[in-house]
């Protein structure tokens, strides 16, 4: 245990040394040192345990709390959902980490949580309130679509194109955005790969002009320019910004109205009768990029459309990293919505107060952070579009006045790091510096 706990960051500095390495203790013992240290899994958790930076440990106690939370509950719950986040189906990984760990989120002291037995289709959990108030919950979780997993992928290709060339044409310094006119389909793709070399030679022919543009009608614009903003880069590597966005597919919204109809649907099919002391809900996880705002508005609208409908609430839950532009910190929020019908007014009555959800980590706010591109002191809203963006900023370090060294690691944006490299006297050779604090990306793994 001692060993593992070396190699990782505390989640945040005031958590007790004891209780950091018995969290860590706990997910060895729960799931095996051996299955959770296995590189080449795709498995998510075995992928987060990887992870060195703040945020990643953060999900790692998450879950950790969750199990200690839950086998107080259930151990033979837990005992089956840990057979799933262990299982090939990945899909089915995901759903049963949401169900460990959301389910936990709802137990306090006037709020028990009681995980459904696999007879009771329909439902996943019931929590119990202190004055005799029941809510049956079914829980969905909804990950990343197929349509950004694959620009996601496409894009990351592209970076290794465009690293290579970089490389081959002596690029030193370069940001390279492109605007995606439409979503890009795979023989898209291939022309964009196609055309990344070229562009890039174009670039270096014409590199009096401050900003260049190559337009790839109707499908794309590049946009390249200097890294001008940045001081002391060493020119002996290749530093680059790219980035890369797209409107969503068309059929990315309709799909996810389609799993809330179907959602819908199917607690409607097996969903108990409703009383003033006992109603029924869907707990729905999304994943980062979904427009929670268009979700809820799907909601009241459903709502209105069924008023007679056995479901009296829909919770939609949507975890991510978010950043403060104004002093470059970051944060794990909890967007949280909780839609209700008018069948509800009376159970919350009886209720006397809202139901409630404890997070180990973050904030939880009801309000949707806004969705940016940051370009300088420019910010772009990016609401609807598919958006990735990588890269490497290497600068050197500065021998000040006073003889003493000054050189800059930092997490500039999502996906994109800054490293030093600093120059030991008596020594030719630099050595980089770089930090595996900060995340590779600003995306959550499992919550």
């Amino acid at each position: 245990m001692a060993s593992n706990i070396l190699k990782r960051v505390k989640p945040v500095e005031k958590l007790d040394d004891k209780e950091w390495g018995e969290s860590i203790q706990l997910l060895e013992t729960t799931f095996g040192k051996d299955w959770l240290g296995n590189a080449t899994s795709h498995n998510p958790l075995c992928l987060l345990w990887q992870k060195t930076d703040f945020f990643a440990q953060q999900e790692l106690f998450t879950l950790s709390s969750a199990i200690k939370i839950m086998n107080n509950i259930d151990r033979v719950w837990v005992r089956n959902k840990i057979k799933e986040i262990k299982g090939k189906d990945i899909n089915n990984c995901r759903g049963a980490l949401f169900e460990l760990i959301g389910a936990s989120y709802f137990s306090k002291d006037d709020q028990q949580v009681i995980p459904a037995k696999n007879n009771n289709p329909g439902v996943d959990m019931q929590i119990n309130f202190s004055n005799g108030n029941k809510i049956n919950w079914s829980m969905k979780n909804y990950g990343i679509s197929a349509h950004q997993r694959d620009f996601n992928a496409n894009f990351l290709d592209c970076e290794d194109l465009l690293k290579a060339h970089l490389i081959h044409n002596k690029i030193t310094s370069l940001q390279i955005v492109i605007t995606f006119m439409k979503y890009p389909a795979s023989a898209d793709w291939k022309e964009i790969k196609k055309n990344i070399p070229q562009i890039l030679q174009a670039y270096v022919m014409n590199k009096n002009l401050s900003v260049q543009n190559y337009r790839i009608p109707p499908l794309a614009l590049f946009s390249l320019c200097p890294l001008s903003e940045y001081e002391n880069l060493n020119f002996s590597m290749s530093s680059y910004i790219f980035i890369g966005w797209s409107p969503y597919h068309d059929n990315e919204h309709k799909n996810l109205l389609d799993k809330l109809d179907e959602a819908c649907a199917n607690l409607c099919k097996y969903a108990k009768s409703q009383d003033v002391k006992e109603v029924n809900g869907i707990y729905i996880h999304l994943h980062s990029s979904a427009l929670i705002n268009d979700c809820q508005k799907w909601i009241d609208d459903y709502f209105s459309n069924h008023p007679d409908s056995p479901i009296s609430y829909i919770l939609l839950h949507q975890p991510t990293l978010t950043r403060n532009l104004e002093n470059n910190t970051s944060n794990i929020t909890h967007c949280v919505k909780f839609i209700s019908n008018t069948l509800s007014n009376d159970w919350l009555k009886e209720l006397q107060h809202s139901i409630q959800l404890v997070v180990p980590f973050g904030i939880v706010s009801e309000n949707l952070s806004n969705q940016t591109l940051v370009s300088g002191d420019i910010q772009i809203p990016i609401s609807g579009f598919y958006i990735q963006q990588t890269g490497n900023i290497y600068t050197d370090c500065i021998i000040k006045s006073d003889g003493s060294t000054e050189g800059h690691i930092s997490n500039i944006a999502s996906g994109i790091k800054q490293h030093c490299f600093l120059k030991f006297p008596g020594q030719n050779q630099s050595v980089m510096i770089s930090d595996k604090v900060f995340p590779k990306e600003d995306e959550l793994t499992i919550l």
